[in-house]
């Protein structure tokens, strides 16, 4: 799960249009992890962030399944103390991820 930052074509393979996508990881957590979704079965739910140096993945647009909700919730949320990003889970869609393996991967420098 990720959020597109570029949408983008290429010379090199013709007809064929990718999308650079940031990825979301699992909340970095010390002490007990806080999951403010888990008591709510049918609130689909899932906390995630943003990583520390960005990790991104270029892939083809065919590639991408759907569209998920996001919200972003500032330091304290929840009580953790990092920015958290709350995303909207449509289980039909992920149970069975396709499978591909992106051609590079891309990290942001600083």
């Amino acid at each position: 799960i990720g959020s597109i930052q570029t949408i983008f074509t290429t010379d090199q393979i013709p007809n064929t249009t990718f999308a650079q996508v940031a990825l979301f990881v699992d909340v970095e957590q010390k002490g007990p992890q806080i999951d403010p979704y888990r008591k709510i079965s049918t609130l689909h739910y899932q906390l995630l962030a943003r990583p520390k140096t960005p990790e991104t993945i270029v892939i083809c647009i065919k590639h991408i399944i759907g569209h998920v909700a996001v919200l972003s919730n500032v330091s304290g949320v929840f009580g953790i103390d990092t920015e958290t990003i709350s995303v909207a889970i449509v289980h039909h869609l992920v149970s069975q991820p396709p499978e591909y393996t992106p051609s590079y991967r891309m990290r942001q420098l600083d």
